[in-house]
């Protein structure tokens, strides 16, 4: 129920860097109309306070955007124990537990595109065990978040991102 409470998405700085940019272009716009609102000889006060409107918000975007990529670029790898693997309406939804030292155990929510992942997953983890890379971000916060590094193609599980759990460590972060 609270399992995605301690997942992190990092699409959202994607989004955020993309609101931001359309954020940018519609506070130039209001200097623009700003300019021809003065150059017809009226005053431009409702397009000055949505350029500054705009431009406080393009600012939070990136700000969104910059911390989401320093997340994950701090982002510690560890091993998850997955819990729930839901094939529902076109994706796949996986449950995993992280243990993270001095704090607990987190439990975290992964979608991925596709229904035959599910099949292909349960029949990875029926031959390699129940442990599959994750991603440990914010682990010194009292908040920390966790995303499984699994990943599709075209539907289909990507066994490359599986066979990364050579590469996470054992002892959690």
């Amino acid at each position: 129920m609270f399992a995605r409470s301690h997942s992190f998405e990092p699409r959202v700085g994607k989004v955020q860097k993309i609101f931001g940019i359309c954020y940018l272009i519609l506070a130039l716009t209001g200097v623009a109309l700003a300019l021809y609102a003065q150059s017809m000889g009226a005053e431009p006060y409702l397009q000055y306070f949505m350029t500054v409107l705009f431009i406080v918000m393009a600012g939070k975007s990136f700000y969104i955007a910059h911390r989401v990529s320093n997340l994950i670029k701090n982002g510690v790898p560890v091993t998850a124990e997955i819990t729930d693997i839901t094939p529902v309406r076109g994706i796949t939804i996986i449950r995993a537990n992280i243990d993270v030292k001095n704090y607990g155990v987190i439990s975290i929510e992964h979608r991925l595109a596709g229904m035959k992942v599910a099949e292909e997953l349960n029949t990875y983890l029926a031959e390699n065990g129940s442990t599959v890379p994750a991603l440990l971000v914010g682990a010194d916060t009292k908040h920390p978040r966790g995303m499984l590094t699994l990943r599709t193609v075209s539907g289909h599980l990507d066994r490359d991102s599986v066979s990364l759990l050579k590469t996470a460590t054992k002892t959690q972060a």
